[in-house]
C-alpha cells in the first residue's frame, strides 16, 4: 500500500513539475536560426610576434605551441603563421609532432598549409 502511495506521489509531481516547466516557458521566443552567412571578422585586435603557449597537466608539460606570428581578430579567432606544435605522451619524452609548411596553391587545397604527421613511434606521414 505504501508503496503504490508513494508511486502515485512521485507520478503526481513529476506530472505538475512538466506542467509548472511548460507554464513559465510558455512566453519565451523561440529560437530562429539566422539566416545569414557566417562570416569570421576582418578587424585585428592584435599581433603578436614570436607567440609560444605551453599546456600542463599534472605538473608535466602536455602541449607546446610555438608560432612566428599570432594574429588575433575582434571574433576572438586566431591565424598563426609557421606553427610547429608537439604532443607530449604522459609517458616517456618523445613528442608527436605535426608540422605545417606552404604547399601548392590553396586553390586546389582544403587548407593552406601541408600537415606532416611523426607519430610517438616516429612513424610520418604527409598528406602532399
Amino acid at each position: 500500500m505504501i508503496t503504490r502511495l508513494v508511486a502515485f506521489a512521485l507520478l503526481v509531481s513529476g506530472i505538475a513539475l512538466v506542467a509548472v516547466s511548460y507554464y513559465k516557458l510558455r512566453n519565451t521566443e523561440k529560437f530562429k536560426p539566422r539566416s545569414e552567412r557566417p562570416e569570421l571578422s576582418k578587424q585585428v585586435t592584435g599581433v603578436v610576434e614570436g607567440y609560444e603557449q605551453r599546456v600542463t597537466k599534472n605538473d608535466r608539460l602536455y602541449l607546446l605551441v610555438k608560432a612566428s606570428k599570432d594574429t588575433t581578430f575582434s571574433d576572438g579567432h586566431h591565424e598563426l603563421e609557421n606553427v610547429s606544435m608537439q604532443v607530449f605522451p604522459p609517458q616517456g619524452d618523445v613528442p608527436w609532432r605535426p608540422d605545417q609548411r606552404p604547399t601548392l596553391p590553396p586553390r586546389r587545397r582544403l587548407c593552406q598549409a601541408g600537415l606532416h604527421l611523426t607519430t610517438v613511434n616516429q612513424t610520418v606521414a604527409d598528406d602532399d
